[in-house]
């Protein structure tokens, strides 16, 4: 049985069902631009995940067949 972290696990998932498409997220926290309760930004605007802004551009065009 696993332990309960995430190592290996899938965080998000891509898939076509049809002529449609589908982005499935295990964490809701990139989506969203939060203050953490000690005062610091989280998620979205979180220091040090200059990547989300990004990934989240090109989740966007794939789902919107941009891309």
């Amino acid at each position: 049985m696993r332990g309960s972290g995430a190592t290996g696990l899938p965080q998000g998932v891509a898939l076509t069902r049809g002529d449609g498409r589908v982005y499935l997220s295990g964490e809701a926290a990139l989506f969203s631009a939060q203050i953490h309760e000690l005062g610091g930004p989280t998620g979205f605007n979180a220091p040090g995940a200059d990547q989300n802004r990004q990934f989240l551009l090109n989740v966007a065009h794939w789902l919107d067949g941009v891309i």
